[in-house]
């Protein structure tokens, strides 16, 4: 079997990469945490945004956002991030629903794979 910085597995037809335990390396995720987002109604396909400075961020990166809190937005928002230009990454909360609707106030977690 070959191992290199990465396993890559394959279970049910998925493909997973994962990264060894206790590696730190040069091409590791980045890691960052936002403002709070939410708290105030945002109108039917709206988005509330802020943007969070990430040194060595590329537009080529895959960006992964969760809720910083535990604290999920309510199934009537879609949350994405993306990073915009070198260095400054964009947080988005975007209302899908048919209403106006209030996003819970939550920080959120970034992280960006190289």
């Amino acid at each position: 079997m070959f191992i290199s910085k990465h396993t890559f597995l394959v279970a049910l037809g998925a493909l997973a990469l994962v990264a060894p335990v206790g590696a730190a390396s040069a091409d590791g995720p980045l890691a960052s945490v936002s403002e709070k987002l939410g708290g105030a109604p945002v109108g039917v396909g709206r988005c509330v945004k802020t943007s969070v400075a990430m040194a060595g961020a590329t537009v080529a990166m895959a960006v992964v956002v969760t809720p910083g809190d535990g604290v999920d937005p309510g199934d009537e928002f879609v949350v994405r991030g993306y990073v915009f230009t070198p260095d400054q990454v964009i947080v988005k909360v975007c209302n899908v629903s048919q209403d106006t609707a209030t996003p819970e106030a939550t920080v959120y977690n970034i992280r960006l794979l190289r």
